[in-house]
């Protein structure tokens, strides 16, 4: 019994001296590579570069706004709501898609009217020519009701842009804040602006290595920024197209813009 028992804790003893064994290795080797992650930390450069790509738009947005005041809710949200139900099926008879039409103001506000009333007023201090000044109270009331709804709209095919925008008018739209560019998938060109980035900081870090022996391990670290495009576009006075459409389509160019990437890289010095 005592034999057995022996052999049953030098097993016992064994199996615990290689959990040890095992355990201490791998202390070890996280402590090691920890350090190693130190130094490293501790002999890095940082490369940077901005990349960039030029695109051309490929869509319009327009935004307009049909807006009406009286003195019931009903009467003026039933025109605007026919105004501008008129103007989103005029748009998809041009082609516009359901996806390209946004609602962007749905508001109802009242008026107001003051009226102001003058009481007999109260006499001056002065002895000498005492005056009557009299007291204005005023008090406000709802003399009607807005209702506003705007409306954004992209517009893939520019050569429709200026037959649109004249066609918007005699609809009814008494607002427009004009027309801008831009692009429908931005992503796209971020990325191509980035992957030219990220080249040109290799060709620095093997130019770098070349000129001066520093041999650069891993990235320690990414980092990236922004620079992204304003599109203008041109503007228009919705009264006074209205008052005087043009027979000859405005020539309107989109134009270009620049994309640009800005990448930093942080390499390990071995």
């Amino acid at each position: 019994m005592d034999t057995q028992l022996k052999k049953v804790f030098y097993a016992l003893g064994i199996t615990l001296g290689i959990c040890l064994i095992f355990a201490i290795i791998g202390w070890g080797s996280l402590k090691f590579v920890e350090t190693k992650n130190l130094n490293s930390q501790n002999r890095t450069i940082t490369l940077s570069s901005t990349g960039k790509v030029t695109i051309v738009p490929d869509i319009a947005k327009v935004s307009f706004e049909i807006f009406n005041e009286g003195l019931k809710v009903d009467q003026i949200s039933n025109d605007n709501n026919k105004a501008m139900q008129g103007v989103i099926d005029y748009l998809k008879k041009q082609g516009i898609e359901a996806k390209d039409i946004k609602t962007t103001q749905y508001s109802i506000t009242p008026t107001y009217s003051q009226k102001c009333n003058y009481d007999a007023g109260v006499s001056s201090s002065s002895s000498i020519a005492p005056a009557i000044y009299p007291e204005r109270t005023c008090n406000s009331k709802i003399s009607g009701y807005k209702i506003a709804q705007g409306v954004e709209v992209k517009i893939r095919d520019f050569t429709k842009i200026d037959a649109i925008i004249g066609q918007l008018t005699v609809l009814g739209v008494n607002q427009m804040s004009g027309v801008s560019f831009g692009i429908d998938d931005p992503e796209i060109a971020q990325n191509q602006a980035k992957i030219d980035a990220i080249n040109q900081v290799k060709n620095k870090a093997k130019l770098l290595s070349q000129s001066t022996g520093i041999r650069l391990g891993r990235i320690i670290a990414i980092n990236e920024g922004n620079n992204y495009p304003y599109y203008g576009g041109a503007s228009y006075d919705s009264a006074i197209m209205k008052a005087s459409p043009s027979s000859v389509a405005a020539p309107i160019e989109p134009g270009s813009q620049d994309v640009s990437q800005t990448i930093s890289i942080t390499y390990e010095i071995k």
